[in-house]
């Protein structure tokens, strides 16, 4: 999802929408996120949906990092490196978008990832 509100900046004389729209786009900032591979959910075939533990050897941060540069593919040595061999499996089951975009930023604090102006509201509400 781009987002093209996200670089910009106000000035001393800005107008009141557009003070509004800069502190919206801080709240955004706020509950935007990259799929963690360590973290976040995103393995359908565990019980856990992730990594149970971390190997000392993986490099990788993020699920972008586990494919071959430039590509859709996995790497297939790097998921080996990092992963439990079940939880190696079951990732290399996954099929990537073939879409050569980084990972689809969603919104933390919805449980189906996507925002809405209601949990933005929560959220503000709860600081």
């Amino acid at each position: 999802m781009a987002i093209p509100l996200l670089p910009g900046k106000g000035g001393v004389r800005s107008s009141e929408t557009w003070r509004s729209i800069l502190y919206g786009r801080e709240v955004l900032k706020k509950g935007l996120i990259k799929i963690n591979i360590w973290r976040d959910h995103w393995i359908p075939g565990l019980p856990s949906l992730k990594p149970s533990a971390r190997w000392p050897s993986a490099d990788a941060e993020l699920v972008c990092d586990l494919f071959v540069h430039g590509t859709r593919m996995w790497n297939e040595e790097v998921v080996r490196d990092s992963f439990m061999a079940l939880e190696a499996e079951e990732t290399l089951k996954i099929k990537p978008s073939a879409n050569l975009v980084e990972d689809v930023e969603a919104w933390a604090f919805e449980k189906n990832g996507v925002y809405s102006v209601r949990s933005a509201y929560r959220l503000l509400k709860n600081e």
